[in-house]
């Protein structure tokens, strides 16, 4: 995922989960990294940030994943094989509802990834969850 304003000026990923039930001690959790080889969109040594949002069709908290977790820089070595790592956040399902009390455990309609914590980037997400 790629953002870039004004060119791409909100990016939002949303992933219907088709109303499910989940726990209070359950835990979002995302596989995420930086793509090292695009210093424009992604400064070096800067770490990256975006926005997760529980909604269950009214209440619609949202998270900072990095408040839960640095998405730190690649350590990039010279004349190593190029990869971008990824790392796994878990954000606990209880920070969303300590943020919205009303939110609705059992009916979970869709999650949101909002990409507006950091003016431009460029990352991978992978394995989007919920579970214990």
């Amino acid at each position: 995922m790629t953002w870039n304003p004004p060119t791409v000026p909100d990016v939002i990923y949303t992933s219907d989960t088709g109303g499910m039930a989940i726990g209070s001690s359950d835990v979002v959790a995302l596989r995420v990294g930086q793509f090292f080889e695009d210093a424009t969109l992604n400064p070096p040594d800067v770490e990256m940030d975006f926005f997760v949002t529980l909604d269950d069709g009214g209440n619609r908290p949202t998270v900072r994943a990095g408040a839960v977790a640095p998405i730190p820089y690649p350590d990039v070595r010279e004349f190593a094989t190029k990869r971008c790592p990824m790392r796994t956040i878990r954000i606990p399902v209880d920070a969303f509802t300590a943020l919205n009390p009303s939110l609705d455990l059992g009916n979970i309609t869709r999650i949101a990834l909002q990409l507006n914590g950091r003016p431009t980037g460029h990352i991978f997400i992978d394995d989007i969850e919920i579970g214990s």
